[in-house]
């Protein structure tokens, strides 16, 4: 069983990365105006785990389940053959099954090297915000109907514009 973090990870790789304000803001109570350079590991960690935070309040167990079994479906389906009616039956008999997510144990990851980031503290959440509430909208989203789409490509909201323009790797 993959983790939550796997998947959410997996799940905004595969959509657009730009949201709408589903979840409340990111609010990790640093310095809003200080630069991500200027952060000390332990407000990086701080920062992560806001992010995180922001994120599970928009998710339940039902989400991750849903998340997973479509996954699996699709899995199942592409190994036999493709179809969305395969796909449909691992999924129902999937959300027959208990379902409890794991959590890794993992360090809190931004995914970008903070070292060369000149973005403040409010541009940083105020993107991963945005990114959070796609990620959430397309767990809830997510149907054994996306088989044999192409991915889509990641796309950045304004928010997360803003800060790759200062900040590379973000977004």
């Amino acid at each position: 069983m993959r983790s939550p973090t796997l998947l959410l990870t997996l799940a905004c790789t595969l959509v657009a990365c730009s949201g709408s304000d589903n979840g409340g803001p990111v609010d990790s109570g640093l310095p809003a105006e200080r630069k991500g350079s200027e952060l000390t590991e332990a407000e990086a960690t701080q920062l992560c785990e806001a992010r995180a935070e922001q994120l599970s309040a928009q998710l339940d167990t039902e989400d991750f389940k849903h998340q997973y079994c479509v996954f699996a479906g699709i899995a199942a389906a592409a190994l036999g053959g493709g179809m969305v009616s395969t796909c449909e039956t691992f999924y129902d008999m999937c959300m027959k099954m208990d379902f409890k997510p794991t959590d890794s144990g993992a360090a809190c990851m931004l995914g970008f090297e903070l070292s060369t980031c000149d973005a403040t503290v409010t541009v940083l959440e105020d993107c991963f915000t945005e990114q959070n509430d796609a990620t959430a909208a397309a767990f809830k989203a997510a149907s054994c109907d996306d088989l044999g789409k192409e991915p889509m490509e990641s796309t950045s909201g304004p928010a997360c514009t803003k800060a790759q323009a200062s900040c590379p790797g973000v977004g």
